[in-house]
């Protein structure tokens, strides 16, 4: 008689090698169909039923069949399928934890090194430029270091330069029965550029004068407005109303010393180049559009 070491089912056919239940190798068991307690293993009682160590007598290099397994009169345990589980579950957890580290890091890699779009700003700070109450439009050098405004005394206007730093303000134009407009620096900040005509209805005209005083130098006439330096500061763009004819205005560039003017575009009026308000050309970055 043999018995299944799981299921404890005896079987009477000695020929049958494997359990039909469960297809465990089979055992010589005891003559009666009672059912034994565990065998000892070492000197102790067992949790497990009596097995045997199974011996292929398949031949080197050859995988062991069912047919070619028997068993021994000698006890041990026969391994389960779930004792061979904790080897995977350690390459799954070294795979997991690779993965794991591979996302981190390509994260971490973004955060720090992926251009930054919408840092906050740092907290702004307004300092008053002048205290006098009769300024009236001003202009601050790009590097700057200074600001150009000018000053309404009474109708008389003057133009003045202050040293940011030093807070120290010097007149680089006297009072005059004047209008200045349209502050611009020079792309340097060596130089100022500005839009004045006698009053009361004197023709408009460009000058230049350097920062901190000096002969102011005519570069255009008949201007409508301030002047925009392109992004490398070699050319000029401005407004001309009624030009070329009396119900035109015309956009207009020359180069950085008022020569070589050249008209980009007209509009014919209702339409028109705006500079009300200060209003002047803008270049694009690459300085190809305005």
């Amino acid at each position: 008689m043999k018995r299944c070491p799981e299921c404890r089912r005896d079987y009477y056919d000695d020929t049958l090698l494997y359990c039909l239940d469960d297809g465990n190798a089979l055992l010589e068991g005891p003559a009666s169909g009672k059912s034994e307690p565990p065998a000892s293993v070492g000197g102790q009682m067992g949790a497990e039923p009596q097995t045997a160590i199974l011996h292929s007598t398949a031949a080197p290099g050859e995988a062991p069949t069912r047919a070619q397994v028997h068993t021994t009169d000698q006890t041990a345990i026969l391994p389960r399928g779930s004792e061979a589980e904790p080897s995977t579950r350690k390459w799954l957890a070294i795979a997991a934890a690779a993965v794991v580290l591979i996302i981190g890091g390509i994260s971490f890699a973004i955060f720090k090194f992926w251009p930054k779009t919408d840092r906050p700003s740092q907290a702004m700070s307004i300092e008053r430029l002048t205290t006098n109450g009769m300024s009236r439009d001003a202009a601050i050098s790009p590097d700057g270091k200074y600001v150009v405004y000018i000053l309404d005394e009474g109708g008389q206007q003057s133009l003045w330069t202050r040293q940011v730093a030093t807070t120290s303000n010097v007149q680089i134009i006297p009072p005059a029965d004047v209008e200045y407009s349209g502050l611009v620096f020079s792309p340097d900040s060596n130089y100022i550029n500005f839009v004045t005509r006698e009053r009361p209805d004197g023709p408009l005209a460009l000058f230049q004068m350097p920062l901190l005083g000096g002969t102011p130098k005519k570069l255009i006439s008949n201007v409508s407005g301030g002047v925009a330096y392109d992004p490398e500061g070699k050319n000029i763009a401005f407004v001309r109303h009624e030009f070329p004819a009396a119900d035109e205005s015309s956009l207009l560039i020359a180069n950085s010393d008022g020569s070589g003017e050249r008209i980009l575009a007209t509009l014919k009026r209702p339409e028109f180049f705006a500079t009300v308000g200060g209003q002047i050309p803008a270049w694009s970055p690459d300085g190809m559009s305005i």
